[in-house]
């Protein structure tokens, strides 16, 4: 059995294991996953107008995006091998539960972006006047 040289297959060794068995081209249909991710999130990111909301987004994708290179870094023998997993792929850890919902959060904070403008803008329902 061939899987028996890799540690943790179904866990942090995950994209090491989809390209030993499926080849090349899973392995970079998986990074241009990752990178496709990356321009959609950065598109979101710039049209977010509220400085929180985008410093939220750009915090948790900072987390997602540091597991993907990780794992990906991991499998190239640059980096450290460590207790990681590649973000929605991998199985057997608690983390995905909050991959997921980070990714939920995101989502409904780039739905809600035009409900209520920043507070610097003159046409936000929720300014009040002081006089």
């Amino acid at each position: 059995m061939p899987n028996e040289k890799l540690p943790f297959i179904h866990s942090e060794m995950i994209f090491t294991y989809l390209t030993y068995s499926m080849g090349w081209v899973m392995g970079g249909l998986i990074v241009a996953a990752a990178i496709a991710l990356a321009i959609h999130v950065g598109g979101m990111i710039r049209g977010l107008r509220d400085r929180y909301a985008k410093a939220l987004v750009i915090g948790l994708f900072s987390i997602l995006c540091l597991q993907f290179v990780w794992v990906i870094g991991m499998s190239f023998g640059l980096l450290p091998i460590i207790a990681v997993t590649l973000p929605f792929i991998s199985y057997g850890s608690s983390y995905t539960t909050i991959e997921l919902l980070m990714m939920g959060i995101m989502l409904s904070i780039y739905r809600r972006k035009d409900m209520v403008g920043s507070l610097g803008d003159s046409t936000s329902p929720m300014k009040t006047r002081i006089e």
